[in-house]
């Protein structure tokens, strides 16, 4: 048996997916896929093709699908700008500075 991560079918997998074997260290990962059965030491799962899969593991992580809300933008004039500020999933793009500074500033 080995470990296993499950990333769910709306989660594009690859950095996802880099982080669960970085996090296992050891073990499989399956991407885009839907858990429909766990047993003690078995999970059932269909991939985004439709294939009917199972994976005996001693240790899983399913991560589930997620995304943004689908917010709509739109610019001061009334056209549509939501391509612009949203990821294709829809979480709000964040073009931000995080270099630590010191409180004062």
């Amino acid at each position: 048996m080995s470990r296993v991560v499950i990333l769910g079918a709306g989660i594009s997998g690859h950095a996802a997916a880099a982080y669960a074997r970085k996090w296992l260290g050891r073990g499989d990962t399956v991407t885009r896929a839907h858990v429909s059965k766990v047993e003690k030491d078995r999970v059932y799962y269909e991939t985004l093709d439709g294939a009917q899969r199972e994976q005996e593991f001693d240790f899983a992580m399913l991560l589930p699908p997620f995304s943004g809300v689908g917010l709509r933008a739109y610019g001061r004039d009334g056209s549509e700008i939501t391509d612009r500020l949203f990821l294709p999933n829809d979480f709000m793009r964040v073009d931000a500075d995080y270099t630590a500074r010191p409180y004062e500033k």
